[in-house]
């Protein structure tokens, strides 16, 4: 993998600047034969809507399925399981599909040589089936088709075009290339490419300020590294692995602190044995060794219990963090060894402050029952204590800032109503072809309030193209996002007209009119007379154009990590994908029964199948809802450590304190007021750790939340620190209260006698 890189965009048009992984068609096949570091390149197309597979009296709704060139499998070396790779691709309307497909429509058989219908159109013949892809790469697909079969499959698919970015080029290196000189060799090429096929001068581009520059991306740096635009699934994020492992660190840091404050708090209960070991001849140096090892002893016995938790918990783990993780690191010796070490760090990071503190006792102070008390280590186990809480307390902030977020986006007004709404794609051209006839017998159900179609849906993003607007400079294109929609889709949607009206089949012209969204409205700054202004698409000299006919409220597109941008609907004359149906309230059960029997009855072929828009909507904040569910396990694991530690520190504080204790109640003082005389110094160092605390979230919650174009504001939620702070003091003062009442109501005579 090291000499395979993707080929990706950056570029800018009308000054708006953007990062693709797609790329043109024709630059894999440009790259390989025109560049002899190109040792291989492929070409790869996703096929974004799902789509139906059969086979006999089988049938599957499948997304995620790709095309590539026949050297995709030279590239990449996936395991085969049945055919042979390297020509598998050669043919029109091949497969290649992976194990878990095989298995779903042929179970243990070898299905080489079998036919696969796609959408009921097209007859695939299997020829390679590979092993599963595992979970820690940015290739999530079932099964690939060959490119040779694109021309029937995808017959508009622009794969001659230099200037459609719709495709993803893989290409790999020969042995000792330089990459970053061969970057800079093909950063101009697509612009070349483009301006040679316009036949335009480079002066025209300049002045359009359009640009496609290509930069390369290794291949082990996609998954957690790379979030472009039209990415070829979702990718995770380093970032994640970076705090779920800084949290992992805090806690064990917690857990060493409240190693060393227990040990310390009982070191009365081992002094003597320090003093006679002494005594008897014991140097510092054995002292301390005694210690650590019987720390990195007890390191390696919890390392057993560890993995034994590992093995019966990590399936629970996997789900909640949306990943199949694999338990064959358990069996791996080189990972064992790795624990392994990690447990003897830990043990003795933990047990060197104790060793070193306990062999530093004097042989006749000790047994003699002195010289236990020191204030430094006193003052160091209280910024110990300090530390952990301020974790904790971050990790409550944390938590409840991720909370708010994922309440706000999930809530936030997203310029139409997506309650009650289904989304059904149409993945056959005959439907596609038909899509008014299902509209006309659809709507004929009681069930169905409105229905309408649309070449795409909100959530699912949308595509972009050069337009230039009246009153705008004709070498100055706007990147304008676009989708094609009907009559009803305004209605059914929920949408708020501002200005103008919607779509009629009234008006013979509207087949030529757009409307567009309030932030294309007021970036043009049209004002009140918006009605009727032109918008030109794609070349500016171009005699056709559209005419505006209102102006819409603003909507969301995609999720609220991106910002509304300027957008305009239009009617299009075919490629309707995508029926969006509003159900009447009442029984959702009985509607979606009643849909399904009338869609049976016109589309026996094809399932019915479909989604509720507002669950595709929560789906966009996945990665930031597992986020918060882990942070919660992990917050209440810290907190629970670090009550561990104040516990510990409370036991010391009060043994320290015995005879105090009791002439303090021989002189008539209550188990009341001592608890509250025990319990006092620890308000100031949880105070403190707020102190710490807070800052620290603010900043840190404020970075994370530079991911969302919407937010909430940190400030405006000030509640949640003070929450975090009751919250730790109460379970503070819980866990200390405990110890002193112990101690507080203990025979004064017991204390006194304590020597």
């Amino acid at each position: 993998h090291e000499r395979i890189y993707r080929v990706a965009v950056d570029g800018r048009m009308s000054g708006d600047f953007f990062n693709a992984a797609v790329s043109p068609a024709p630059l894999a096949p440009t790259l390989k034969s025109e560049y002899p570091e190109v040792k291989n390149a492929v070409r790869i197309r996703n096929i974004s809507q799902e789509a139906l597979l059969s086979n006999i009296d089988k049938k599957f709704y499948q997304s995620d399925l790709i095309m590539a060139d026949s050297s995709f499998f030279d590239i990449f070396d996936f395991k085969p399981k049945f055919g042979e790779l390297h020509t598998a691709l050669y043919e029109p309307l091949s497969i290649v599909i992976t194990s878990s497909m095989a298995q779903k429509f042929f179970g243990e058989l070898n299905p080489v040589g079998e036919i696969i219908e796609l959408n009921n159109e097209f007859n695939l013949r299997i020829t390679a089936v590979i092993e599963d892809i595992p979970n820690n790469t940015h290739f999530d697909f079932p099964a690939v088709i060959s490119w040779a079969s694109i021309d029937k499959i995808d017959p508009s698919g622009n794969q001659g075009n230099w200037g459609s970015l719709a495709f993803y080029t893989y290409i790999k290196l020969a042995e000792n290339t330089d990459e970053k000189l061969f970057e800079s060799k093909i950063e101009k090429v697509i612009m070349k490419k483009i301006i040679i096929e316009s036949g335009e001068s480079p002066e025209i581009f300049e002045n359009f300020q359009m640009e496609f520059n290509a930069f390369l991306q290794p291949l082990a740096d996609i998954h957690l590294h790379s979030n472009l635009m039209a990415e070829l699934s979702q990718n995770s994020s380093i970032s994640y692995v970076y705090t779920f492992s800084a949290i992992a660190i805090f806690i064990l840091l917690i857990a060493c602190i409240n190693f060393m404050n227990l040990t310390t708090a009982r070191s009365a209960r081992r002094a003597k044995e320090v003093g006679i070991r002494k005594v008897h001849g014991a140097v510092k140096r054995q002292l301390v060794y005694q210690f650590i090892s019987e720390s990195v002893i007890l390191s390696l016995f919890t390392l057993i219990i560890a993995l034994l938790m590992v093995e019966i918990f990590l399936p629970y783990f996997g789900e909640i963090v949306g990943r199949r993780l694999d338990r064959s690191v358990l069996s791996n010796p080189v990972m064992i060894a790795k624990y392994a070490a990690l447990a003897i760090v830990v043990g003795f990071i933990a047990g060197s402050y104790p060793a070193f503190y306990l062999s530093s006792f004097k042989p006749a102070s000790v047994i003699k029952g002195f010289g236990m008390r020191n204030r430094q280590n006193v003052s160091l186990r209280n910024i110990l204590v300090i530390f952990q809480f301020a974790i904790s307390i971050f990790l409550i902030i944390g938590t409840g800032i991720i909370n708010e977020q994922i309440d706000f986006v999930q809530n936030s007004r997203l310029g139409f109503d997506k309650e009650r709404v289904l989304i059904v794609e149409l993945r056959n051209q005959r439907l596609r072809e038909n899509v008014n006839i299902l509209k006309h017998e659809l709507k004929k159900i009681p069930a169905v309030e409105f229905i309408s179609a649309s070449t795409l849906i909100p959530g699912a993003g949308s595509d972009g193209s050069a337009y230039f607007p009246e009153g705008q400079s004709a070498n100055d294109p706007w990147l304008i996002f676009h989708a094609g929609i009907d009559f009803d889709y305004i209605y059914t949607m929920g949408m708020e007209m501002l200005r103008g009206r919607n779509f009629s089949p009234e008006f013979s012209t509207d087949s030529n009119a757009v409307i567009i969204n309030k932030t294309l409205w007021q970036k043009l700054g049209w004002g009140e007379d918006v009605i009727g202004k032109k918008i030109k698409p794609g070349d500016p000299m171009n005699e056709f154009s559209y005419h505006v006919i209102g102006v819409v409220d603003d909507f969301h597109f995609a999720s609220l990590h991106d910002k509304v941008e300027p957008f305009l609907f239009y009617l299009p004359r075919f490629d309707l994908r995508n029926l969006c149906i509003r159900l009447e309230k009442g029984d959702i059960k009985v509607h979606l029964a009643n849909i399904n029997d009338a869609w049976n009855r016109l589309e026996p072929e094809f399932p019915f199948e479909y989604e509720f828009l507002d669950q595709s909507f929560h789906d966009l904040y996945n990665a930031e809802i597992r986020l918060s569910k882990m942070y919660v396990y992990f917050t209440i694991i810290a907190i629970f450590i670090a009550c561990l530690g104040l516990f510990g520190l409370s036991s010391y504080l009060a043994e320290q304190r015995t005879k105090e204790i009791g002439i303090r109640k021989t002189f008539g003082a209550n188990a009341v007021g001592l608890a509250i005389m025990l319990t006092r110094d620890f308000t100031k160092w949880i105070v403190l750790a707020n102190f710490i605390a807070w800052p620290l979230a603010y900043f840190m919650m404020e970075e994370w939340l530079l991911q969302f174009a919407y937010r909430i504001n940190i400030a405006e939620n000030w509640d949640i620190f003070i929450y975090a702070g009751l919250v730790s003091f109460f379970i503070a003062i819980i866990t200390v209260s405990f110890q002193a009442f112990r101690a507080a109501s203990a025979n004064p005579a017991a204390s006194l006698k304590y020597e």
